[in-house]
């Protein structure tokens, strides 16, 4: 006995019913442009999140930047100073607007400031200020007592 021919009708319905590899790639490209959007949409939920996290902590009426700088562009800087509308004082770190230096907040939450007074004339109103994150302001003190020729073994061990 002879084996059963093919007809053409049932090669070319093969063919139909298995993917052509045109279609295979352009499924896979869809895939991919359909993760890397759900991929950036997640990033910037939680980018989001987190610059509102962290923003959360700050005392209101005072103007603190949302955006970060870019590394090494000194013209979002001055574009933000122009920008301010500041006839007190502008804070330099946090470009806040406070009615003299001491009052400057420090830039992160968790810091606590540690006044010192000025060199001359010993006021504390005309002194400054360091943000540091500690509990209190002992280990400031303590090293602006030794001055500038202190070891870090006159420093007491934690």
């Amino acid at each position: 006995m002879r084996p059963a021919r093919r007809t053409q009708s049932s090669t070319t319905a093969q063919r139909r019913s298995s993917p052509a590899p045109v279609q295979s790639l352009l499924s896979l490209a869809l895939s991919a442009l359909l993760a890397v959007t759900l991929l950036g949409q997640t990033a910037n939920a939680q980018g989001g999140f987190f610059q509102h996290f962290f923003n959360a902590g700050q005392a209101s009426g005072e103007a603190h930047e949302q955006e970060a700088p870019p590394s090494g562009d000194s013209r979002w800087w001055n574009e933000r100073v122009d920008a301010a509308t500041c006839i007190r004082y502008l804070c330099p770190r946090t470009l806040s607007c406070v009615d003299k230096p001491a009052n400057c907040p420090c830039p992160f939450p968790e810091q606590i400031r540690c006044p010192y007074a000025d060199g001359e004339s010993k006021s504390m109103d005309l002194g400054g200020h360091t943000c540091v994150s500690e509990k209190d302001c002992n280990r400031v003190a303590l090293m602006r007592s030794l001055g500038s020729n202190f070891k870090l073994s006159d420093l007491p061990q934690r």
